[in-house]
């Protein structure tokens, strides 16, 4: 029997290859889509040091951070479930979802309060329709 923690270590490195095979294929030089991140949309050259413009890490590298803190909930090992979905909320704070993720890991970790908040804050806005919808509702109500 495997432990928990070798477990949910094995699965975090799992999803991390897999993601990462994923990014080097969008942006790689054998990109079948053709996509020159040398380039932005308009075929202007992006400067090594431009803040202005969209950046594929920008948001893709808070979902990998989301994606390994949820494997870490799922897995239950909420500590680093936290470690990694409070990062991700810092960086993306208006995705409904990452705070539900990070409500659930509050309150998997016994942070109702922390649970409540990032519950209500995923809830509570005009986007809110994201899988694991009515299992935070039903968290929610818990709570309340």
């Amino acid at each position: 029997r495997i432990s928990n923690t070798r477990r949910s270590g094995s699965v975090v490195i799992v999803v991390l290859v897999f993601l990462h095979i994923i990014a080097l294929h969008e942006v790689g030089s054998n990109n079948p889509d053709g996509i020159d991140v040398k380039r932005d949309n308009t075929g202007e050259k992006i400067e090594d040091n431009v803040s202005d413009k969209f950046t594929f890490h920008q948001y893709f590298t808070p979902l990998i951070l989301d994606t390994v803190g949820w494997v870490y909930y799922r897995v239950g090992d909420s500590a680093q479930a936290i470690n990694y979905l409070e990062r991700t909320v810092a960086a993306l704070p208006d995705i409904p979802v990452l705070r539900y993720h990070l409500g659930m890991a509050y309150l998997a970790a016994g942070n109702e309060v922390g649970a409540r908040q990032e519950l209500e804050k995923a809830l509570n806005t005009e986007t809110a329709n994201f899988m694991g919808i009515d299992e935070a509702r039903d968290a929610l109500a818990r709570l309340n």
